[in-house]
């Protein structure tokens, strides 16, 4: 699930728990590859399952309106749609590959990664000062 990095609303639980999850997936990676085990995640968006289907339903609930729920309802990819990474995981190539967490709908594939060191902003003396991070939070959240 992507819950843990997208903040779903009335789902604190589960995403601090998928969270939890991929923080030991990546951990085993590392603490296992010396012994040749590959270790890896699969974060599927919300698939139309049927406790999926009846959390979306609840939404209505919560406030959405009915074309909203029909909406999102119609966007969630089958379960057939996220499988594939998972297959494509047991094969020789994938077997190469450990320490990574992929998200898959019908037509996209993503790696999902630690920060981008490209996204590390220096403070401009030796330390940061309250001053210093209004302008590095911005440049970092893409607002500057």
């Amino acid at each position: 699930s992507s819950a843990f990095y997208v903040g779903t609303a009335t789902l604190a639980p589960y995403g601090a728990a998928k969270g939890g999850i991929y923080g030991l997936m990546r951990a085993l990676a590392g603490e296992l590859a010396p012994f040749g085990i590959n270790v890896n995640g699969v974060a599927p968006p919300l698939t139309a399952t049927g406790p999926a289907l009846a959390f979306v339903d609840s939404l209505s609930d919560m406030g959405l309106s009915g074309e909203q729920v029909e909406a999102m309802r119609s966007s969630m990819p089958q379960p057939e749609d996220v499988a594939a990474i998972t297959v494509f995981l047991a094969t020789e190539e994938g077997r190469r590959l450990s320490g990574h967490l992929f998200t898959m709908t019908k037509n996209e594939l993503m790696v999902i990664g630690t920060p981008d060191s490209d996204r590390v902003v220096k403070a401009p003396g030796e330390t940061w000062t309250l001053d210093d991070l209004p302008v590095a939070v911005a440049e970092l959240v893409g607002a500057g």
